[in-house]
């Protein structure tokens, strides 16, 4: 099949739409044609990738009054997608985010060619809300998300909790289907068993338990209120070290809430392959987020043998609900973090480096591409079939 996978953000920029596309193009690029199209500048980043990449030209709104709203990519085609590739016919269209204006003009530019939607996502405006809902999101869904389910073949959504939100704004015909994200599960299968090298690598001393948080500095992921907590368990105790990597918005401020902390460290942004050895290394995977889809680093602490803290919010419940290496942060606050990272810490069991739990094997890209390739030959036949009906 030729594959078109639209999507607002691309590697080499950092995140989960970007890293759930790019493995999903490696991973069809096996068997199809891929090409992806998403708003970029060409930088002769996927010069060497097996697949091809096109960027459009962009403009983003002003960070006012939610700073998301940079996320919000709008392509500057000056044409449909099926004037600006009319060239190139694809067999199925894949569109990544439904917050995205590029995924608005490719679900009403790619009129008779099978639609699928991944949802990256429920709410996504209001940074500062915890589960992220706000009235004017509410609008937006009932207009323009209606729109887009109307138009496309399949809904799948990273869990049950994300299809299920998808369900409310829908016509019957839609295709519903639950994929989760994919991780590299025999990369940590055969790392598990170098963690105390990658605990030296990083410094990390041997009698004291790490505390991860791996993302961007942004007030959707409550990095300000763990950077309250972390001074109040510091002044509390002596057996733990905080790691923070990643980087965003909100990092000056970070810095400076934690300036003078011995034990609260920044690594800055890693590259995604010299990822795991810091999951591996590490004991404790933070995530205090206001609003989640399915974060990737979750699963990847999953096989990484962490114990898991975060709050309960988006699809991260559907996921970790038979996990049992895990602790729940009850709200929002800087006091309820703080809570659960001591629950955890007092109660912490020892990581054993023998193999990725059973729990985390759903979660390999080979499964989760030939999954994907499933709701394509649905599609292609769905469309096939009411053809022949119409004809």
């Amino acid at each position: 099949m030729k594959i078109f996978l639209i999507t607002p953000h691309f590697a080499p920029e950092v995140g989960g739409i970007e890293h759930h596309v790019l493995n999903l193009a490696y991973g069809l690029s096996e068997r199809h044609q891929v090409k992806v199209i998403t708003c970029g500048k060409n930088n002769g980043w996927n010069a060497h990738t097996p697949f091809e990449v096109v960027r459009l030209p962009y403009i983003t709104p002003p960070a006012y009054p939610y700073e998301t709203l940079s996320n919000f990519k709008i392509p500057n085609i000056g044409a449909h997608f099926s004037e600006v590739l009319r060239d190139d016919t694809p067999d199925v269209v894949h569109i990544h985010g439904h917050h995205y204006p590029i995924s608005w003009f490719a679900a009403t530019s790619f009129r008779n060619t099978p639609l699928a939607l991944t949802l990256h996502g429920m709410y996504a405006l209001n940074p500062n809300r915890p589960r992220g809902k706000t009235f004017l999101e509410e609008v937006f869904n009932k207009t323009i998300f209606s729109f887009l389910l109307q138009r496309v073949d399949a809904v799948i959504g990273l869990t049950p909790t994300i299809t299920n939100y998808a369900r409310q704004y829908s016509c019957d015909e839609t295709r519903f289907y639950s994929i989760p994200n994919g991780i590299d599960l025999e990369l940590y299968q055969r790392s598990l068993r170098e963690r105390m090298r990658y605990r030296l690598e990083y410094e990390m001393p041997s009698d004291k338990n790490v505390v991860l948080f791996i993302g961007r500095f942004s007030r959707a992921k409550g990095v300000l209120e763990l950077a309250v907590a972390i001074r109040s368990i510091l002044r509390q105790r002596k057996d733990v070290i905080f790691m923070l990597a990643g980087g965003g918005p909100n990092e000056s401020l970070l810095r400076a809430m934690l300036k003078g902390l011995e034990e609260a460290k920044f690594v800055g942004w890693l590259p995604h392959r010299n990822i795991h050895k810091l999951e591996i290394a590490a004991d404790v995977l933070v995530m205090p987020s206001k609003w989640e889809a399915l974060p990737i680093t979750m699963i990847e602490g999953i096989a990484a043998q962490m114990h898991i803290v975060t709050t309960p919010v988006g699809g991260i419940v559907d996921i970790l609900k038979n996990y049992k290496n895990k602790t729940y942060i009850d709200g929002f606050t800087a006091t309820s973090v703080a809570l659960a990272l001591n629950k955890a810490l007092d109660n912490l069991p020892r990581k054993e480096a023998k193999s990725v739990p059973d729990f985390a094997r759903p979660f390999d890209w080979d499964n989760i591409v030939r999954k994907i390739e499933g709701v394509y030959r649905a599609i292609v036949q769905f469309n096939e079939e009411r053809s022949v009906l119409h004809a």
